[in-house]
């Protein structure tokens, strides 16, 4: 397959990228062949073909989302109270266990938990971002809500403080969620990304029953009715915390903040790398959201470009779960849309706003295949972290 653009020999020697850019676009229109290339014809015909019809595929989604809305309304808030007591008492009235992780709270944990209404609520993803293509196995529409500050107190990083109490939060939520939502929704819970530490509030629009016709009996018409599901698809709730809530400084991956369980000459040894980054991550749903939008106004390609992805990725059995590699779709978005705006030499970005679909395909393509993440983590942006302190066993890329 043709390319019109020159590459540029890359050097991963330092934690960004040491060049102008991935792929020197700059001169594109002066090498531009007149005819399209083969490869390009063929990803603007793929692209037609995927495409998800989102009025047909996911009807009644804002409606539900907005019915989701009003029902996490009517939970009332409370003030802090013993762990071990609010726990009984809400999973005897509501007959919900809360997802509580291993290791569950002890019976002696001195820990206090508080519910207060979600200080915001946005809709995320692939259904804002209109990536979702037909090939995906089921569609899923993500809204978050973020946990108001007050609820938490500073050492809530350590020992899965943090997680328990969002654990009671998505918890609570579902109580005020099964009572108003529970004749025309199926609820329940599950992981987000199969993170045990991370469990979400799934909803899934409940059969209807439909009247159909029947072929005649003794001369007469006959209605059955047949189960029919009208909206295939599932709405995610996931709790997410406010920005700055915890110091950066304190959830690097070398640093041993999950001590339960542990012995006393373990508890200053052992790392705690996917705690701390699971525990980062939650603080970045909103941040993201903005990247993600500022890069879509900024590059017009780039939504294009990240169905291209999705596609690649779908193919090759990769996806944000644990079990397909922790990089899909998601990660796919967010790594282009940074370095649109970082990742190049000197502090510039390492991608051009006016690259098409299908060269920011190429770019990015080019970036996973010559960076070795396992040897050197890729660190975004011209942050003083230095490569060894974010090294883990399998393959890194980190934005501070």
């Amino acid at each position: 397959m043709e390319s019109s653009s020159k590459r540029r020999k890359l050097d991963h020697s330092g934690s960004g990228l040491r060049h102008d850019a991935l792929i020197d676009f700059e001169a594109r229109s002066s090498a531009r062949v007149s005819t399209a290339s083969t490869f390009v014809l063929q990803t603007d015909e793929l692209l037609k073909e995927a495409k998800l019809d989102y009025g047909k595929a996911l009807k009644h989604v804002d409606a539900n989302l907005h019915r989701l809305k009003e029902a996490i309304d009517t939970a009332t808030p409370h003030g802090p109270e013993p762990i071990t007591e609010v726990t009984s008492r809400f999973e005897k009235k509501h007959r919900i266990v809360i997802p509580y992780p291993d290791p569950k709270p002890a019976k002696d944990a001195p820990y206090k938990l508080s519910f207060e209404k979600p200080g915001s609520y946005n809709v995320v993803g692939s259904y804002v971002a209109k990536t979702m293509v037909k090939s995906q196995a089921q569609f899923g529409i993500d809204m978050v809500v973020q946990m108001p500050k007050a609820m938490f107190q500073e050492k809530d990083f350590t020992s899965m403080r943090y997680f328990y109490r969002r654990a009671y939060y998505i918890a609570y939520i579902a109580a005020n969620v099964k009572k108003e939502l529970g004749d025309s929704m199926d609820i329940g819970f599950e992981y987000l990304n199969e993170n045990p530490l991370l469990p979400v509030l799934a909803l899934r629009p409940k059969a209807e029953e439909e009247e159909t016709d029947a072929k005649e009996i003794n001369g007469k018409a006959s209605k059955k009715k047949a189960k029919v599901m009208k909206s295939p698809y599932t709405i995610r709730l996931i709790p997410c915390a406010p920005d700055g809530l915890f110091p950066k400084s304190k959830l690097l991956p070398r640093s041993n903040n999950n001590r339960s369980g542990e012995s006393d000459d373990k508890k200053t040894q052992a790392r705690t790398p996917f705690y701390n980054s699971t525990l980062k991550a939650e603080e970045t749903f909103i941040s993201y959201l903005r990247v993600l939008t500022h890069a879509k106004n900024e590059c017009p390609a780039l939504t294009d470009a990240c169905v291209l992805g999705r596609i690649w990725l779908q193919q090759r059995g990769f996806g944000s779960s644990i079990s397909q590699g922790g990089f899909g779709h998601f990660e796919w978005s967010v790594m282009i849309a940074l370095l649109l705006q970082m990742g190049g030499r000197n502090g510039h970005a390492a991608l051009s706003n006016s690259l098409s679909s299908t060269e920011l395909f190429k770019a990015a393509i080019q970036f996973l295949s010559a960076t070795d993440f396992n040897k050197t983590p890729f660190v975004f942006g011209s942050s003083k972290i230095s490569a060894d302190s974010v090294r883990e066993a399998g393959p890194v890329m980190y934005d501070p």
